[in-house]
């Protein structure tokens, strides 16, 4: 009996026995893999850390690259920081920009900034914290521009330095084109374009926007085109406020006419005028002459005149306006078309007599619908052909000079009666005239 109980016992103490060392070798190995895990999460830690300090050793100041006041925004260069702040002039609240990245580039919406006042805008980035203050300054708000109505130009005053402008056609809205403010340099593109423009708006009149461009600086990201500066301090130069100027149309053109019985034109000597065209052909070259009081065609325009034997008269346009003065720019012009002149008439068309005492005309083919003139000049008289006295004849009747008022060697001129222009008839110059010497029969003695 006592001999069973010995070798049970035995029996369970190499069962514990065996239970325990089961029980040690799994102890051991939960040690081992648990030392491995500690092991690898160290040096997994040190790892990050050490990446962590190589950025952060990496990372620089922010740089503001480029600003664009006109499309609200700036570009900044994060230099290697993993964010970029910004807050105001107080640097009390710095938050985090939000925007579009392009590789190290971030770019920043500053629409929200007022041009009104300068502001003052601070930076910086999360591994290098050194601060980036730029100061945006305020638009040009004194900016005035005037039209100039005698020459057609601008007239600019606190236009702060700047040396070009910008406009556009109020009611249009259109896109800004740039222009110098040295309206002298009229051989420059830019400055012929914008004076023509404003040339044909002065038909009507009109309005203009104009405002002093905005001045970039610095480098635009993804770009290898400067502007015209490169300055990491510099911000460049807002647009200025807009300022709308009127146009003034230029005054109504003169009244003129050709009064065509004295071949003039009633002008004034505060006109002037140009000869545009001469037998259709363009006058390109022609320039502006100061009139006379009542100009006579054979002064303003004497390529319209017929002269037997030598010359034959043209059709002719020619402008007439109002001329520029200290306070008044040039009027609109009126257009003269002035018919040539028709040759004399032949000697066929009237026929004379005499006697000792009298001479007598008498023009055949004088009718109401196809009417002559005559005038006649004493002899010794010395009057020119725009004081002549010219009279209608409107039949075939006799026209007689007495002898004693017009002695032989008297002159009568004759011509074709011309017409002035109106709603019913075009205008239609007299013709040039024939000379018709006055003589008479010597008396007979008895």
């Amino acid at each position: 009996m006592n001999q069973a109980k010995q070798i049970w016992k035995n029996y369970l103490i190499r069962i514990a026995f065996i239970f325990a060392m089961l029980g040690f070798c799994l102890w051991n190995k939960n040690v081992y893999v648990l030392a491995e895990e500690v092991t690898s999460s160290t040096e997994g830690t040190t790892s990050s850390t050490e990446g962590e300090t190589s950025k952060a050793e990496e990372a620089k100041a922010v740089e503001v690259v480029y600003i664009d006041f006109e499309q609200g925004m700036i570009q900044i260069k994060a230099n290697h920081n993993t964010k970029v702040y910004y807050s105001d002039a107080s640097q009390k609240t710095w938050n985090v920009l939000e925007g579009g990245k392009n590789g190290d580039i971030l770019t920043m919406d500053i629409s929200w900034i007022s041009a009104a006042k300068d502001y003052e805008l601070n930076l910086k980035g999360s591994d290098d914290e050194t601060v980036v203050s730029v100061d945006l300054p305020k638009y040009n708000s004194k900016l005035k521009v005037k039209f100039d109505k005698v020459d057609g130009t601008l007239e600019f005053t606190n236009e702060e330095g700047a040396t070009e402008f910008e406009w556009r056609k109020a009611a249009a809205l259109d896109g800004w084109t740039k222009v110098s403010i040295d309206f002298s340099k009229t051989n420059q593109k830019d400055v012929q374009e914008f004076l023509k423009e404003i040339e044909a708006m002065r038909v009507k009149g009109g309005k203009i926007q104009v405002r002093t461009p905005q001045k970039v600086v610095g480098l635009k990201a993804g770009s290898e085109e400067s502007s015209e500066e490169s300055s990491k301090d510099a911000v460049g130069v807002r647009p200025s406020k807009i300022v709308t100027v009127s146009v003034t149309k230029r005054g109504n053109a003169p009244s003129v006419k050709v009064v065509s019985n004295s071949m003039q034109v009633n002008t004034t000597d505060k006109m002037e005028y140009k000869l545009v065209s001469v037998a259709g052909k363009q006058q390109a070259d022609a320039k502006w002459t100061v009139c006379d009081k009542k100009m006579s065609l054979s002064n303003m325009a004497p390529q319209v005149l017929t002269v037997s034997g030598s010359s034959v008269g043209q059709d002719v346009i020619v402008a007439v306006r109002k001329a520029e003065t200290e306070k008044a720019a040039y009027t609109k012009s009126s257009y003269l078309t002035i018919p040539a002149q028709l040759g004399a008439p032949e000697a066929s068309s009237f026929s004379t007599s005499k006697t000792s005492s009298k001479f007598s005309l008498i023009i055949g083919d004088a009718t109401k619908y196809t009417p002559y003139q005559y005038a006649v000049v004493a002899k010794g008289d010395t009057k020119s052909d725009s004081d002549l006295k010219w009279i209608t004849v409107s039949s075939a009747k006799e026209v007689s000079f007495n002898i004693k008022k017009y002695p032989e060697g008297s002159t009568i001129y004759v011509r074709t009666k011309g017409e002035n222009l109106s709603k019913k008839t075009e205008l239609k110059l007299p013709s040039a005239y024939t000379t018709i010497s006055i003589s008479y029969l010597a008396e007979t003695k008895e």
